[in-house]
């Protein structure tokens, strides 16, 4: 079997990479009668220093994958370190999750070149406009010397997940249409058999899970939240990836009236996630910017509605259907979609639930998606 190299910066036992750190995950499952996956990840989780328990120096066979937790800055801008791991795989393909790593991109792009192994690069929405708005002073230099070493040019392959990520790879990185493969990630499928549809009206259990940055808008939803002049409990999930970004979600939260809950209840397991979303009859997701947006079909599977900003996810489809969405940052609107649902009594959310479950079920091709990174990793230019 072909052998796949996959620099992905978090792999399980990780809890704290959100989709990325999925996307991996699901497509190692999916495809590892075809593939041999081996991954390259850090040695602990996303803001943690402890070495994760378990794990041993070289390779560990970790579900379907075998996987070398590599420490701090242990192969960064380490060739060296690069071509006695890629030595001992001998993969036909590396593929890298992420654009903005110089440290780990240029040695590996170079070894591609010498070897003429096919190199694949996912940058995972970090090109797209909301994404790239966040220390866009630091990106667009980093943009511009790769582009004049030539790091995309000859050998690397795009994998996009959407038409706006594909229009963005283009621009800014100046790569042609034949070196770029559109296909959507692999969702993570679990439908939970969800039995409880408990609403009452004028009463709404909210969830937020996701990392908490900026680029999330968590303090756009808490806002809006304290507009509510019903009764709500907001729960809110994710690792804190941000501690000043958060301290002003904290401010905001202080200034919520009496029939506003709103509560942290730290980070979830990825195996916790669909369970959690069918308690709750809403998911409310402003992000500035998802490429796929794993979280957005996991609530659905649940029977959880999904409240997104539009133009941001590529799940706008969804409005009217298993959610709703808005402009990024309307207020009003937000509120309004919020007071919809909190309006809905035990059965008029029940049939929205299941509206949830079988707009997901029609929208998503796994099939498709399968064979789309087949095509990734067997592709010739």
């Amino acid at each position: 079997m072909k052998k796949i190299l996959i620099m992905c910066g978090s792999y399980i036992p990780a809890k704290k990479s959100g989709g990325p750190l999925t996307s991996t995950l699901n497509v190692v499952n999916a495809l590892c009668n075809e593939y041999d996956f081996y991954i390259i990840a850090y040695d602990h989780d996303f803001g943690e220093k402890q070495r994760f328990l378990g794990i041993k120096e070289g390779w560990n066979k970790v579900g379907n994958a075998s996987v070398y937790y590599a420490k701090d800055s242990e192969l960064e801008f380490n060739r060296n370190g690069f071509n006695k791991i890629i030595n001992d795989v001998m993969p036909s393909t590396i593929w890298v999750s992420g654009i903005f790593w110089p440290s780990y991109i240029l040695p590996i792009w170079k070894i591609t070149k010498e070897h003429h192994i096919r190199f694949i690069i996912s940058p995972r929405g970090e090109l797209c406009e909301g994404a790239l708005s966040t220390k866009r002073y630091k990106k667009i230099p980093y943009i511009i010397i790769t582009r004049l070493l030539g790091v995309y040019k000859s050998n690397v392959l795009f994998h996009s997940t959407s038409i706006e990520e594909t229009k963005c790879i283009q621009k800014y990185l100046n790569v042609t249409p034949d070196r770029i493969i559109n296909v959507k990630n692999i969702p993570s499928i679990n439908q939970i058999n969800r039995s409880d549809y408990e609403k009452k009206k004028n009463e709404l259990k909210i969830v937020f899970i996701s990392r908490i940055q900026e680029k999330k808008n968590l303090l756009f939803a808490i806002e809006v939240v304290n507009q509510l002049k019903c009764n709500v409990i907001f729960d809110i999930y994710g690792p804190i990836e941000n501690k000043i970004y958060w301290e002003k979600c904290l401010e905001e939260i202080k200034k919520s009236p009496n029939n506003i809950q709103i509560e942290y209840k730290n980070e979830l397991s990825p195996i916790d996630v669909s369970e959690t979303f069918s308690k709750y009859h809403c998911f409310f997701f402003p992000t500035k910017s998802e490429n796929y947006g794993h979280v957005i079909p996991e609530a659905l599977f649940a029977g959880c509605p999904v409240i997104l900003s539009a133009e941001t996810t590529p799940w706008d489809s969804i409005d009217g259907k298993a959610g709703y969405i808005a402009k990024l940052y309307n207020h009003s609107k937000f509120v309004n979609i919020l007071n919809k649902i909190a309006d809905l009594d035990e059965e008029g959310f029940r049939k929205l639930s299941i509206r949830c479950q079988n707009f997901v079920k029609d929208n998503v091709n796994i099939k498709e998606e399968i064979e789309g990174h087949k095509k990734l990793f067997d592709y010739d230019f």
